[in-house]
């Protein structure tokens, strides 16, 4: 397998992929044996999804290619559903920006891996947000059309670029793509994983991988050669 990302050695991530599933089988495990003694049970399914979408980068930083990435997928899914099911859940707010922005990769991902109806509606389903983020509605319409339209952007700020780059063309498109990419880490300062690579045995690095832009550009059928080769573009996700 060809290591994708520089910042951490293949090592890292064939650990971290392992220990995450040990993790996520030893808190199903706790769940069902001793329910009564966590009062608190969706910190658990909340870490459990947050694993599961994080192991699908992991297995891209690796080298992992699409169709095995792909078989990651359903898990997490499966994972989200147990997550917002319990009480008092309601779907992730899109004014958080971590929130969003893991929606958007989760949308994206379904694209790219091409999923079936059902997995995409259960996708949908557990998102929720309807009609709240243009960007966002532009990305799920490409599959289910006619749902309320959105008005605007969640996080303009940061997301006007790639959205104005649906509806551009040529070098205008090209041009917003790599605003929107050079300026990608930054803009995500304030988010739960920046710097991960930076903490205590890569403090659950999973890699940094702008997966809403190849999930426009798979969507759009772009020609994505005047950003391919830049920085957080996972280039081999679309081909």
């Amino acid at each position: 397998m060809n290591n994708r990302d520089p910042l951490m050695p293949p090592e890292y991530f064939v650990k971290r992929l392992e220990y995450i599933d040990e993790s996520i089988a030893s808190r199903l495990a706790k769940l069902r044996d001793q329910p009564e003694v966590y009062k608190k049970p969706q910190a658990f399914l909340r870490a459990n999804f947050r694993d599961r979408y994080e192991q699908v980068f992991m297995g891209y930083s690796l080298g992992e290619d699409v169709r095995e990435l792909a078989r990651r997928f359903p898990a997490v899914v499966d994972a989200y559903e147990a997550h917002i099911r319990g009480p008092g859940m309601t779907p992730h707010v899109f004014s958080d920006l971590d929130r969003y922005l893991v929606s958007l990769w989760l949308v994206s991902f379904a694209l790219i891996f091409k999923v079936d109806d059902a997995l995409w509606n259960r996708l949908l389903a557990c998102i929720g947000n309807e009609g709240q983020d243009a960007l966002y509605e532009s990305l799920v319409a490409t599959l289910t059309p006619n749902r309320v339209q959105a008005k605007g952007l969640s996080h303009p700020k940061i997301f006007e670029p790639l959205f104005k780059a649906i509806s551009a063309k040529g070098e205008s498109r090209d041009a917003f793509l790599k605003r929107y990419l050079k300026d990608w880490y930054g803009a995500f300062s304030n988010t739960y994983w920046h710097e991960a690579h930076k903490g205590p045995e890569g403090g659950g690095f999973f890699g940094y991988w702008a997966v809403e832009v190849a999930g426009v550009a798979a969507a759009f059928n772009m020609d994505d050669r005047a950003f391919r080769d830049m920085p957080y573009y996972p280039k081999d996700l679309v081909g």
